[in-house]
């Protein structure tokens, strides 16, 4: 571009010019003038509109200047015809048609009638089975109905898949683990027929780890694997916790430190269920493809891996929190934990479901050292309230002035500042956790066992 003038090429559908026009001219006062070098077709109806357009771009504003979009000299342009375009053509439509089509539209894409119908009957029967083994009433055709029910939704889950492109995943899945409850119910019912009430728990978590394996040999996914995980640790925790004979508090002792250390490996639980079975690329530029898609796929078994520690926690603290002593020590060096741990999330499901394990747990914590002080209902209340407008105000503070995170380097891989130092939240996350196991041993009453043994020694 030399001066207030710009070359550029103009190609028509016979000539093609190289000639100079003036920058901040609007394309209108010379477009004519070029199509009429370049010979083009005069139309017969009504006069064409002729503008210039870069290749695979609609044509220019006829009020533009080449100076205001940018063209360069050396650029080739293309004679249009700005009244033969389709996409400038005034839309007339009716208001009344437009909110109709609208209507439909959402109604094709959001109305699943078929999907609703099905998620209210499996939240029916899963209400229904848990009614029923929490009422412990039932007998041997009680029992064997639940089988029979846990049975059919497995037989459904597997029909079901033959037909993926109709129903989704997540609704399969849900079929399948909805046998879950119906045979963890059983079991409890069968421990009432034989007249061994005193392993209803027994019979229940086994019943559910069977229903979890018949589920995981129908629709074999990674989310059943972890399933079937997490209910394989509850049954050994019950047997744990019978073979201990101890009270509630001592099981939610157990039950908190084995949480807390399914937490601290539950990215590496992920990691390790989601590349199971995972050939090795061929060749490095397929690397990073099978590379990104694992890391999404352990991001989402994350949260489930998170789910079974999460909702065990939120039942065993305030259990612990209630019984005072060690117990209330151990909730609170629980919930430090929890809180350290949430300082070190990397996704929002991952922070979600530990602070709902935190929250429960300084709820919980707030409830029995007011309670010890001797505090009235009113003030508990005050205190309450109180905690929660401040982590209500730290979450403000965060959103609002916490400094946004760098773009990464689109050369080069992304190091973090602080990759190789260990942060304050992680050593001290390391501590609470060297914290519990003694506490928990307190709950457990170990060291009231081992001061009567010396006592007894002496």
């Amino acid at each position: 571009m030399s001066g207030e003038r710009s070359r550029i090429t103009v190609v028509g559908t016979r000539r093609r010019l190289d000639v100079s026009v003036p920058s901040g001219a609007p394309v209108g006062e010379y477009s004519a003038r070029l199509a009429e070098m370049c010979g083009q077709d005069r139309a017969d109806v009504l006069p064409p509109a002729w503008s210039l357009a870069p290749a695979g771009h609609p044509p220019l504003p006829l009020d533009a200047t080449l100076l205001d979009v940018g063209v360069v000299d050396g650029q080739v342009l293309y004679l249009r015809d700005a009244a033969q375009e389709p996409n400038d053509a005034p839309l007339v439509e009716e208001i009344e048609e437009l909110v109709a089509d609208e209507t439909h539209r959402h109604r094709q894409q959001r109305l699943r009638g078929g999907t609703i119908v099905l998620s209210l009957g499996l939240l029916w029967t899963t209400v229904a089975a848990i009614t029923a083994g929490l009422r412990f009433e039932g007998g041997a055709g009680t029992a064997a109905g639940l089988v029979l029910a846990g049975l059919g939704l497995l037989a459904g889950a597997w029909s079901l898949t033959q037909h993926r492109e109709v129903v989704p995943d997540w609704l399969r899945m849900a079929v399948a683990l909805t046998s879950v409850p119906c045979l963890a119910a059983a079991g409890m019912l069968v421990t009432r027929v034989l007249g061994v009430t005193a392993y209803r728990w027994d019979g229940a978590v086994f019943g559910a780890c069977l229903a979890a394996l018949m589920a995981l040999v129908v629709i074999p996914t990674a989310a059943l694997v972890v399933v079937q995980l997490h209910l394989t640790v509850g049954l050994a925790l019950v047997s744990l916790i019978r073979a201990l004979d101890t009270d509630r508090a001592g099981a939610a002792a157990v039950v908190t430190v084995t949480a807390m250390g399914i937490i601290a490996v539950a990215r590496r639980i992920a990691a390790t269920v989601a590349s199971w079975g995972q050939r090795r690329p061929p060749d490095q530029s397929a690397a990073l493809p099978v590379t990104i898609g694992l890391v999404d796929r352990s991001h989402r078994l994350l949260s489930v891996v998170l789910v079974g520690p999460a909702l065990a926690l939120t039942a065993a603290l305030p259990v612990l929190a209630s019984n005072g002593g060690w117990a209330v020590a151990l909730t609170a060096v629980a919930s430090i934990a929890l809180m350290a741990r949430c300082r070190l999330v990397a996704f929002s499901a991952e922070l979600l479901l530990l602070g709902i394990a935190a929250l429960v747990g300084c709820f919980s914590l707030i409830l029995a050292v007011v309670g010890m002080l001797g505090a009235g209902p009113g003030a508990t209340l005050v205190v309450l309230v109180l905690a929660g407008l401040g982590v209500a105000g730290a979450g403000v503070a965060l959103s609002l002035l916490r400094p946004s995170s760098p773009e990464p380097p689109r050369d080069g891989p992304m190091v973090h500042p602080s990759a190789r130092r260990r942060s304050r939240a992680e050593v001290f996350g390391v501590i609470t956790s060297l914290l519990m196991v003694p506490l928990a041993l307190g709950v457990l009453g170990a060291f009231r066992h081992m001061v009567e043994v010396g006592r007894s020694i002496f």
